[in-house]
């Protein structure tokens, strides 16, 4: 039977070169398009497998910038993009906004003094208390962690009549070798450009991972410096909103106090998109997300993806039909070799199955001709790919499309063409012989 498959083949060589050569093709683009979608889904799962290993994704929050760094000759320049109290209120009325929280930042650093030790604040921050105290996605990441997260661990949360209150991150407490509850209701000094001094009350502690400590223990803090050196510290002070308007209305800063950084929390990731493209168009304010920083990506390759898979099975397609096309032109020309088989014992099955390997022999010739070329171009490909990753980061096996992917394609197109060859044989074989009888 298959030495009289081939004979038929080779008949009609042009017709099997031409369907051969329509599932090299659907072949070829189909395993390019599954590659590049297990390639980009892969990558873009250790990368994102490595960035929840270092720092905390929050997937449902929105920074919204009020200030645009650009970098010139002269080193960093900062742009400002007021965010008004309006915005703010509009932010607040959009679809899934959860909630706000406003942080100012001052160029300008502190000088301080609590319980006798001096300190730098480099750069001092301050909230808003009309508003949340912190993001509420990073409280509610949290809290997912850990049932019993609080974010204030001792004392309460910034006065919002009283502007001389502060709130201190727990890490800084156990610098300064103080206790939480002993540090609530001390006062700090602190010296502003204009020489003169103010003194706040510190209100609350506030747990260290808010203040970006993230999977780094309580009991790792200890002195930076010995006790007679000054101690250098970052964003771990809160002040209140109104203290920098008065500092700002004592150096004579004419400029209105806007919100340096807005963090919304959304009750899902649905209308994010939405959102960010509504603070560009709109107000013109850049953001940061984690979901579209990791999603969009994703989202975007898989649609390049998609379409080389679609322009495969188009190809695939028409290459069955071409299959079809040429089985029924190859049955309809054979009535004397269909006759001539009948008469020396062949039963309608044995000819069945002639017609059907040599649909089969259709789809093996081009099926694993495009499967092997495609295979080869795509370790290639990654081989190329892979030498410009950190190979410490991603790792090489996922530049390397599953064998069993690409078989998958070669699985499916044969055993179409053998369907395909064995519907036609019967139809056109007991077509013939119910005309003879007639």
């Amino acid at each position: 039977m298959f030495w009289l498959s081939v004979k038929s083949i080779f008949n009609n060589k042009s017709r099997f070169l031409c369907t051969v050569v329509g599932f090299f093709a659907a072949t070829v683009i189909l395993v390019f398009g599954v590659y590049y979608l297990y390639v980009s889904n892969a990558i873009a799962n250790e990368s994102f497998e490595t960035t929840l290993a270092e720092q905390r994704v929050l997937l449902n929050e929105v920074l919204v910038s009020g200030v645009d760094y650009y970098e010139t000759d002269e080193g960093f320049v900062g742009k400002s993009n007021p965010i008004t109290q309006t915005m703010i209120l509009d932010i607040l009325s959009s679809g899934g906004a959860e909630s706000v929280c406003a942080l100012y930042e001052r160029q300008q650093a502190f000088n301080a003094v609590i319980d006798g030790r001096e300190m730098v604040i480099d750069m001092p921050v301050a909230a808003d208390p009309a508003y949340d105290m912190f993001s509420m996605a990073l409280v509610n990441s949290l809290k997912e962690q850990e049932a019993d997260f609080c974010p204030i661990v001792a004392g309460e949360r910034l006065a919002k009549e009283n502007p001389f209150t502060v709130l201190i991150s727990e890490a800084t407490v156990r610098i300064l070798g103080l206790s939480n509850e002993d540090v609530i209701g001390k006062q700090m000094t602190v010296s502003g450009n204009n020489g003169k001094e103010y003194v706040v009350t510190v209100n609350g502690v506030y747990s260290h991972e808010l203040s970006g400590y993230y999977k780094i223990e309580l009991s790792e803090f200890a002195y930076f410096n010995g006790p007679e050196e000054p101690l250098f510290i970052g964003v771990e002070f809160l002040f209140h909103k109104d203290f920098f308007k008065l500092l700002n209305s004592d150096e004579n800063m004419e400029e209105p106090l806007y919100p340096s950084y807005l963090f919304v929390s959304f009750d899902s990731t649905d209308d994010i998109q939405k959102f960010i493209e509504k603070m560009y168009v709109k107000y013109g304010l850049n953001t940061v997300s984690d979901y579209m920083r990791f999603f969009s990506d994703i989202e975007q390759r898989t649609k390049q993806a998609e379409l080389f898979i679609a322009m495969g099975g188009v190809i695939f397609l028409l290459s069955v039909f071409m299959n079809f096309n040429t089985m029924l032109i190859n049955i309809s020309q054979q009535k004397r070799f269909i006759k001539m088989l009948r008469l020396l014992g062949f039963t309608r099955m044995r000819i069945y199955a002639i017609h059907t390997l040599q649909s089969m022999i259709y789809g093996i010739a081009g099926s694993v001709s495009g499967f092997l070329t495609a295979y080869v171009i795509c370790a290639v490909i990654g081989a190329v790919t892979l030498s410009s990753f950190d190979e410490v980061m991603i790792k090489s096996d996922v530049f390397m499309l599953p064998v069993q992917y690409a078989l998958a394609i070669v699985g499916l197109t044969v055993a179409l063409n053998v369907f395909s060859g064995f519907l036609i044989s019967v139809v056109q074989v007991n077509g013939k012989s119910e005309k003879r009888k007639k």
